[in-house]
């Protein structure tokens, strides 16, 4: 149970991240449960597993993805992902979730060596296959899709029918029984699928007529109980916390039990943790690796340390480990108290790095970093909670999108390169510049022009960061640090890249939206006279110009960066909406290719005013021209 850190009896949780289709490896995981020990923490979270390959069947579905992987602060599965009951057991695959739950064991071991406990999160109650509610039309809960994105409906079990409650009881017991350690359970729900019955999922409230009757508070606290007798059947005692419930009914807090939590509260308004976020998964920087939001990290850890939780929930993410966790053990041994104070610790994690003398060039570097990524934050796109990285670059694919002016003339074997895993509910949307998410992006002259100072901004203050980290490289006190530097040196340059690939993509859609508003001829005046052209041909060739040399630049560059720069998985077959795969730079290379080839189009569908030439009509030059 909790250990004593000296000043009051308190859980320290400590999350390694991770990234989708790379679930941790046991040797990872044991130096990071290592350095968890040595640094006081008494927790690690343990539920980082492979993708559910049953939830991933229909290809033609893009939301399935967001529930094999949930999206929020770690890659973590429902509690039937983990142990699969007997009676879900012609649906569910029992070697998936034996393999998961293998994995949970060998980790627990590992825990147990350092007297460690653990956590888990996950998703429940998430979605089952159709063909169970087909069997047990009783079971039918919530339908939690997306509708802008999903194909087909989903629907999740209904826990307040006793026999799915009974499921739930025995998953959790099974779970406890091999991973003893575990004293909490933290799970999100109405997202990624999942749904609870009439608390408003993503097609509205709803359920099954058997339920209606219920309150939210009935059914949460009935939930919450099969969980915690399903532990008490193993010997365990867990907390259990729902964090997530998006837009519910009212809830009666003070029916919650001892070790309840609802969207993060105990019956008394306790908090379940304080918790550190802005380096985990879901944020700003993912799908780029490497990226370390210092001055963030270093704003929530001085609130945590601050409060009376009786958890601390600490993220680290991929890549930003060792230096985040110096500042974590800086700013538990310092507590600071605002930003001049933060500061100055700051500037001893960076004395410990590259020495006094140029520990405010290292500051400047954090600082950079964290200025850059505010401005990705401010570009919001409606339904995206803010995560351009997240929905464009990556899931909308617009790293691996070639742009051409007219999209008709891409065939199919082309098309497959960026839709192949591309979150498009339409044909339509699947061919679009414009649309992320089921919604239009960045559009009209004033959207755009935002758009293209904030990444032009970024881009300014990424390189900035680069260039600074690169001369510090010479200043590093240790191997290690030394490696570090050349690291992040790597993971700015793909940031920028990625920046003005999206950049070029806005101005690119922009730039065809308007086609014929402004399309007066350009003159180009050299020593030879004048040379008329179309002003948007010229415009859209010189955006696909900067996109071809940045395709080409970021491939060559996740080949030669000593460490990952972007997500990518391992295998080809564990990519996904959610991370690209083993062939990212060829994608580029070949998005470059296309590029090319089409670049003939240009001039015939963008001729100047005055010389207007058939599709495929060869002009001829006059005597005298």
């Amino acid at each position: 149970m909790p250990q004593s850190t000296g000043r009051t009896q308190r859980q320290i949780i400590w999350n390694p991240g991770s990234i989708p289709g790379n679930p941790i490896g046991i040797d990872a995981f044991r130096e990071f449960a290592d350095r968890a020990a040595a640094a006081g923490a008494t927790h690690v979270m343990i539920g980082d597993v492979p993708d559910a390959i049953w939830q991933l069947r229909n290809r033609h579905d893009p939301h399935p993805e967001w529930a094999s992987w949930p999206v929020w602060s770690a890659p973590n599965p429902g509690l039937f992902k983990l142990a699969v009951p007997p009676a879900l057991e012609p649906w569910l695959p029992k070697e998936e979730a034996e393999r998961n739950l293998e994995i949970i064991r060998e980790r627990c071991e590992v825990l147990r060596g350092l007297g460690l406990r653990s956590t888990l999160y996950g998703n429940d109650p998430m979605w089952l296959p159709e063909e169970v509610f087909e069997a047990h039309p009783e079971w039918r809960g919530a339908q939690g899709e997306a509708m802008s994105l999903a194909h087909m409906p989903h629907y999740s079990p209904c826990i307040d029918h006793p026999e799915v409650l009974a499921m739930y009881r025995w998953a959790m017991g099974e779970l406890c029984r091999t991973a003893p350690e575990l004293d909490d359970y933290t799970f999100h729900s109405n997202d990624s699928a999942g749904g609870v019955c009439w608390a408003g999922s993503y097609p509205g409230s709803n359920g099954p007529e058997a339920c209606r009757h219920r309150t939210l508070t009935e059914r949460l606290v009935g939930f919450y109980d099969a969980l915690q007798e399903g532990a008490r059947d193993a010997g365990c005692e867990i907390s259990v916390n729902l964090v997530l419930l998006s837009t519910p009914p009212p809830f009666d807090m003070a029916a919650l039990q001892p070790g309840q939590y609802y969207r993060g509260k105990d019956a008394q308004g306790r908090p379940w943790a304080a918790a550190t976020h802005s380096n985990g998964y879901f944020g700003p920087v993912y799908p780029l690796l490497g990226i370390p939001r210092v001055e963030s990290f270093a704003e929530e850890m001085e609130k945590v340390v601050a409060s009376a939780a009786s958890r601390w929930h600490i993220t680290f993410g991929p890549g930003v480990e060792p230096l985040l966790q110096e500042v974590y053990q800086e700013l538990v041994a310092h507590r600071t108290k605002g930003p001049a104070s933060r500061m100055v610790a700051l500037r001893r994690v960076a004395e410990t790095r590259v020495g006094k003398a140029r520990a405010e060039d290292l500051l400047s570097v954090w600082v950079q970093i964290e200025r850059a990524v505010t401005e990705i934050w401010h570009l919001r796109v409606p339904g995206s909670a803010g995560l351009l990285m997240l929905i464009a670059p990556l899931m909308t694919r617009w790293l691996i999108t070639p742009l051409v002016p007219d999209r008709t003339q891409l065939s199919a074997e082309d098309k497959a390169l960026f839709q192949r895993h591309r979150v498009a509910s339409t044909q339509q949307e699947a061919d679009s510049y414009e649309i992320v998410l089921g919604r239009p992006g960045f559009v009209g002259d004033s959207g755009v022009w935002v758009a293209r100072n904030a990444l032009n901004s970024a881009m300014t203050l990424f390189e900035g960061a680069r260039q600074e980290a690169e001369k510090l490289v010479e200043a590093a006190v240790s191997d290690a640090t030394r490696q570090e530097l050349v690291n992040l040196t790597g993971s700015l340059r793909a940031f920028f890249l990625v920046c003005r690939s999206c950049r070029n993509i806005i101005d690119y859609a922009h730039t065809l939206a308007t086609a014929g508003t402004c399309d007066e001829e350009v003159t180009w005046r050299d020593e030879s006279g004048r040379y008329g052209m179309n002003r948007t041909g010229f415009e859209l060739r010189g955006f696909a110009r900067s996109e071809m040399d940045t395709a080409r630049e970021l491939a060559d560059l996740i080949e030669q960066a000593p460490a990952p720069v972007l997500a990518m998985t391992a295998r080809v077959e564990d990519e996904h909406a959610l991370v690209f795969g083993p062939h990212l730079p060829a994608e580029l290379r070949r998005k470059a290719q296309i590029m090319q080839e089409h670049m003939g189009e240009y001039n015939e569908l963008y001729p100047p005013p005055n010389r207007k030439l058939a599709r495929g009509e060869v002009g001829t030059m006059e005597e005298g021209e």
